[in-house]
């Protein structure tokens, strides 16, 4: 992989590559989760880091190139195999040509995805969020195990969004059984139901954001994103205004934020300091925030939030909309 590229001062100027960590037992599918996100990459240059080829079953047609431990894939994404080292390759995926759109890290099925995903902190880089696949039908089983069960435990607390997979392999009691015991472990944890690895990108991934937020405000503002056959659709709203908001109103209201909405990002102009910008984010209950120099080719502030199946209708999330609607409304311009 080349290492030749933009310098410091550029990799700084640009946004931060987002990255996120899939972890999960064997067999929980991890692994499918990532075909179809290679598969599927939904116009974005994707890098996925491996710890093997072998387990990537990759279509012969889509694979355009192999160059050591590096796959190039027709569709523009790239597969990485990470026998060289976490730190080298993200190094090389930053300062190549042309760098991803995002980054995801599949660890493998006794890693910590807690410790993984502290690469994500690199410069040129930021943590979007750490996914953590169960099966349905053996991980409580596993949990169990005197060999396995601290592993297990210690990747479902570190999870953001468990992927409880292969669901069609229990009754729904069971799988019910399951979603509660996942939240005796930590009630922050967000689950949401699979079938064959399938799960809307919106949930997986923080939602992407255009270099300017204009013309947005004409496109509708509830607009559901793609799902996964056979599932309920998440349900998306977003909130655009041409100028500045306030920030800290705006992050108070997304940390308060119901559990049913799952996913949230926003890239805001702070009222006061049109030079800077504020990137805000919410995973599962996970709330952060990074100011920046505001990018030149940018204006405005927008939020998207993502929600569980029936999640916009919840009274208390209502509530919260109508609120950020409102810190959303356009500044009246001083005329004294």
């Amino acid at each position: 992989m080349p290492v030749s590229g933009p310098q410091v001062s550029e990799i700084v100027a640009r946004d931060p590559i987002p990255v996120t960590v899939i972890g999960g037992y064997l067999g929980a599918g991890k692994t499918t989760l990532v075909n179809r996100m290679l598969r599927e990459p939904a116009g974005e240059r994707l890098a996925v880091l491996v710890n093997d080829f072998g387990d990537v079953n990759i279509d012969a047609d889509l694979i355009e190139s192999v160059d050591g431990d590096v796959l190039q894939l027709t569709n523009g994404c790239v597969c990485c195999s990470l026998a060289g080292g976490f730190a080298e390759m993200l190094f090389a995926l930053r300062d190549g040509p042309v760098p991803p759109d995002r980054v995801v890290i599949e660890a493998s099925g006794v890693a910590d995805p807690v410790a993984v995903a502290q690469y994500a902190h690199v410069p040129g880089f930021e943590l979007d969020g750490i996914v953590v696949v169960a099966d349905a039908e053996t991980v409580r089983a596993r949990a169990r195990d005197s060999y396995v069960s601290r592993q297990v435990l210690a990747q479902l607390a570190g999870a953001d969004i468990v992927v409880l997979n292969k669901v069609d392999l229990v009754d729904p009691d069971r799988a019910a059984a399951v979603r509660a015991w996942i939240a005796s472990i930590d009630p922050a944890i967000v689950v949401v139901d699979a079938l064959r690895a399938e799960v809307a990108r919106s949930v997986l991934f923080a939602p992407r954001h255009e270099r300017t937020v204009d013309g947005l405000a004409d496109r509708a503002p509830d607009r559901a994103p793609d799902r996964a056959p056979g599932h309920a659709q998440h349900e998306q709203r977003t909130f655009v205004v041409s100028g500045a908001v306030d920030v800290d109103a705006v992050t108070a209201a997304v940390g308060s934020l119901a559990d049913e909405v799952v996913r949230a990002k926003g890239i805001l102009t702070s009222i006061g300091d049109a030079d800077i910008e504020v990137v805000l984010q919410r995973v599962g209950r996970r709330t952060s925030r990074t100011d920046r120099r505001r990018s030149v080719s940018r204006s405005g502030s927008r939020l998207v939030l993502i929600g569980l199946p029936g999640a916009l209708s919840v009274p208390s999330v209502a509530a919260s909309l109508e609120h950020l609607s409102h810190l959303f409304s356009p500044v009246p311009e001083d005329t004294t």
